[in-house]
């Protein structure tokens, strides 16, 4: 990557940052990645919220904030952040490859606010059919879950966010959410992420547990999965220091990829199709060669057969005739036996 421009930060507007938002926020905005971000604050000793913070304090819980240590080295005052070009994107097509230079550019980034004034009109239909089961719904009667309702907010930003490039959006339930983009179609989905735990056994006297051996318990953290049209899933993963909410544009960068693997995909089993096509149309072509060849020699044998017996018949007519009989043994006047045979032997040589 090219270096394109440096920044200078004194630490404690560095601390005064990093305890503002999470981190996984503001290392886009610096065009760093948010580990590089969390090492360049570590090497200049400016503290990190630790792990939980911003959950706890989104939940308006009692969190405790580390206070800035003095700096040993008067060279680590000022910190100095480098900014560098974003690789290009190479082996995609140019529509594609567009696409993905637009959502790492900073006027594309997604923000997900905690609410939303309207909901998007398919999340809307998820109120609609409360009470019905269903797979989206997410909620039983009129109350919803904290998580269902993070995921109902982030998925209205998304499902916008989609719309807002040009894409069309819509919901299947059997197959899911899916959006249009480029000629593809993605499905998706998004889910509470949970723990497997070993399953917490009846211990009353007496009594027999028949529930399974794990059970699976929420987490309160969300995970957008992308399901491949051919086989597989790509799944992206929220976590208290990175929540799902922050990777939107990367979810998109991941769904553009996808549409360049099925692309590609797609035109490998169209010219494989059209391979197929042409070695059938030339098998057909040779077959009919073939057909035709063989109903020649077998016309060619046939012919030589008849003109064989023609001749054999005038053979016979002629021998006859020199015999000096004036009728055969039947009867038959030999004239007009010879003219008949005769007539016999012209109708099948092929000859004539």
């Amino acid at each position: 990557m090219r270096l394109t421009k440096t920044r200078h930060l004194t630490r404690r507007e560095l601390y005064d940052l990093v305890w503002s938002e999470p981190v996984s926020k503001i290392a886009p905005r610096y065009h760093i990645s948010d580990v590089g971000f969390s090492k360049l604050c570590r090497r200049v000793d400016v503290p990190l919220p630790p792990r939980g913070y911003w959950t706890k304090l989104k939940f308006g819980k009692r969190v405790r904030k580390s206070p800035l240590k003095p700096c040993v080295d008067p060279k680590d005052e000022t910190v100095v952040i480098a900014e560098h070009e974003r690789p290009e994107q190479t082996g995609l097509p140019a529509d594609i490859a567009a696409a993905i230079a637009h959502e790492q550019s900073d006027e594309a980034r997604i923000e997900v606010p905690k609410t939303v004034a309207e909901w998007h009109s398919i999340v809307q239909k998820w109120f609609d059919r409360e009470g019905q089961p269903s797979r989206w719904g997410g909620s039983t009667g009129s109350k919803i879950t904290a998580i269902e309702r993070q995921r109902r907010v982030l998925l209205t930003v998304f499902l916008r966010g989609l719309e807002r490039r040009g894409w069309s959006v819509s919901v299947d339930e059997r197959k899911g959410l899916s959006v249009k983009m480029l000629g593809q179609t993605i499905t998706f989905d998004v889910m509470e992420i949970t723990k497997r735990v070993p399953h917490k056994k009846d211990v009353r006297p007496g009594a027999y547990d028949w529930g399974p051996k794990y059970d699976h318990e929420p987490t309160g953290l969300l995970r957008l999965r992308l399901y491949k049209s051919y086989y597989g899933t790509r799944d992206w993963n929220g976590t208290e220091e990175r929540p799902l909410e922050s990777r939107l544009n990367d979810i998109i960068i991941g769904f553009l990829e996808q549409t360049a693997s099925d692309r590609k995909r797609d035109e490998a089993i169209a010219e494989q199709r059209r391979r197929w096509e042409r070695e059938r149309q030339l098998q057909e072509e040779a077959d009919e060669r073939a057909r035709k060849e063989k109903a020649k020699v077998d016309k060619l044998i046939t012919d030589a057969e008849r003109w064989e017996k023609a001749n054999r018949i005038r053979s016979y007519v002629s021998y006859l005739k020199g015999s000096g009989h004036s009728e055969l043994s039947d009867g038959q006047n030999i004239d007009d036996w010879t003219a008949w045979a005769l007539a016999i032997a012209d109708r099948i040589d092929p000859s004539k």
